[in-house]
């Protein structure tokens, strides 16, 4: 009998046990933090929740977080950005239980508060964020693969995770260099006299890794940087500057010491022709002077680079052409251009590059010795390897540093699993099959490990016997058509002479199967946090 007293004492404590872990602990917990200090809200503060809400991020968020803002203010919704931030800032330790606790009740049917509401709220507003910052990690999402240049696309489907009716679009972009912080205030002026209040304009500003906000304001400016946040004011996330402030906080913003070099994006909703015209202006009265060229940020990269990852191609173009009159830019500056064109699929811009007198199209692109050819390889983008193989000069075998060639790194790489054609294309251009990297392996045995079908079938498909020249680490044949081949098969020899990264893993499975339970929400609440 007493064995049953002491299984009741057991069960009785499981029950208290469970009543003080569902909601007394908690209840507690949320009053300790509460003497946390709420008028603050980081860069890692956003990251944390972010990753308690279990979503695929970069490093940074700063791209996806501003784009959402200037989403916002050209659609004037810029009071609901600053209120769902507002509410992040309050309940940043612990919004995802909370919102947990709203979505539950929606589920069971009850009533929510006001308060609740804007709770809920919060959850596609950082999904937003999310896709805005990593398209290339929610591919699935996007139904395509994309970067963060895409910004039109990304624009319209943030829109519809925010249930909007209608989405901004990118109007007008443009890469800038200048000398002193002298000259980025006479550039902040003139940009101040070309704008007018009711454009409803909202401009990105970004390096080659950070990206703030900007429009125009009565008082000035007001500058967002996800870095300072509710810095000037804990009322506000934002700062109201004049042009002398907004010069500094923009060297501190995009840690600069000297010259200034930055791609400038104009954000609208229904931009008047008479928007476009002035913006069209900052073509002729900035255009690109061979002194720009030798101007490098703080991490060693020019306006090359920068344009060239942006798509900025008027800007590459401009560059090339003075390059070759006056022989003013370098290689290595090329072969930044050349990674950030290749990492975010600029077919366009590559086009403009590889016409650059003088720069070595089989020269390494990447520290670990990976040459054009092979990071298109790498990155699985045929239109860009099809391009390259049509250079004179290409070297189809050059190896890297641990003797990978660009098949090789074709057949290791997960974005080349369903492109036979990329294989067809380097087999048929001169890529040899008796190669081995560093550790031994053939680009058959490096497939074979990475189960890639595509590499394994067009590789069988093409290893017949044929005679090969000997091993120098690279090939004279460059790609030609198939109905140039001669009738054995084997091309014509033809001498001649002349990485914001790669893509993450799929999306999280958590934004695809809030679809339903979000149209849930909003049938419930009408609110515009769901679905359209």
């Amino acid at each position: 009998m007493i064995y049953y007293f002491y299984i009741l004492l057991i069960l009785l404590a499981l029950v208290v046990v469970h009543q003080c872990t569902t909601f007394f602990i908690p209840d507690l917990w949320d009053k300790l933090l509460d003497f946390d200090d709420k008028t603050k809200l980081s860069h890692d503060d956003l990251l944390t929740l972010l990753d308690r809400f279990k979503y695929t991020h970069d490093d940074g968020i700063c791209f996806g977080f501003t784009l959402t803002w200037a989403q916002d203010v050209t659609l004037e919704n810029e009071r609901l950005f600053y209120q769902r931030l507002n509410v992040i800032r309050q309940e940043k330790h612990y919004l995802p239980r909370k919102v947990n606790r709203v979505t539950q009740k929606i589920k069971n049917q009850e009533n929510i508060s006001s308060y609740e509401d804007q709770l809920i709220e919060t959850k596609p507003f950082i999904e937003a964020v999310c896709l805005a910052q990593s398209p290339e990690d929610y591919s699935d999402v996007y139904a395509k693969r994309l970067h963060q240049i895409d910004i039109n696309s990304i624009l319209a489907m943030i829109r519809y995770k925010l249930a909007g009716n209608t989405s901004a679009k990118r109007i007008f972009g443009k890469t800038f260099a200048f000398e002193a912080e002298r000259n980025v205030i006479d550039f902040l002026q003139h940009l101040n006299d070309l704008l007018k209040l009711n454009d409803k304009l909202a401009m990105l500003i970004s390096s080659e890794e950070h990206t703030v906000g900007l429009k125009k304001h009565p008082e000035g400016w007001l500058f967002l940087d996800i870095n300072y946040l509710y810095e000037q004011s804990p009322d506000y996330p934002y700062m109201i500057l004049n042009h002398q402030e907004l010069c500094k906080q923009l060297y501190l913003s995009l840690e600069e010491n000297n010259h200034m070099i930055f791609h400038l994006d104009f954000i609208a909703k229904l931009p008047s022709t008479s928007i476009q015209a002035r913006l069209q202006q900052l073509n002729y009265s900035y255009p690109v002077f061979p002194k720009q060229l030798s101007y490098v940020n703080n991490r060693e990269l020019g306006m090359l680079p920068i344009a060239a990852q942006n798509g900025d191609e008027c800007t590459v173009r401009e560059i090339v052409r003075l390059s070759h009159h006056c022989n003013c830019i370098d290689n290595d500056q090329v072969a930044a251009g050349m990674r950030m064109t290749l990492n975010n699929n600029h077919t366009h811009i590559l086009d403009v590059l590889v016409k650059i007198r003088g720069f070595n199209i089989n020269g390494p692109c990447q520290t670990d010795g990976s040459t054009a050819l092979a990071i298109a390889c790498n990155l699985g983008y045929v239109k860009l390897v099809k391009r390259l193989l049509a250079c004179h000069e290409i070297h189809v075998n050059e190896i890297n540093n641990k003797k990978l060639t660009p098949l090789m790194i074709a057949c290791e790489s997960e974005y080349t699993q369903q492109s036979p054609e990329l294989f067809k294309l380097l087999l048929h251009a001169g890529a040899r099959l008796d190669l081995q990297n560093a550790a031994g392996e053939s680009a058959l045995a490096i497939a074979q490990r990475n189960k890639n079908l595509a590499a394994m079938e067009a590789i069988q498909a093409f290893n017949v016997p044929r005679s090969h020249p000997k091993a120098t680490g690279s090939s004279s044949h460059r790609y030609i058509p198939k109905h140039h081949l001669t009738p054995a098969g084997k091309n014509h020899p033809s001498l001649f002479f002349s990485k914001k990264s790669a893509l993450q893993n799929p999306a999280s499975p958590s934004l695809l199967s809030d679809f339903s339970l979000t149209q849930q929400q909003g049938e419930h609440l009408g609110s515009s946090s769901t679905y359209s």
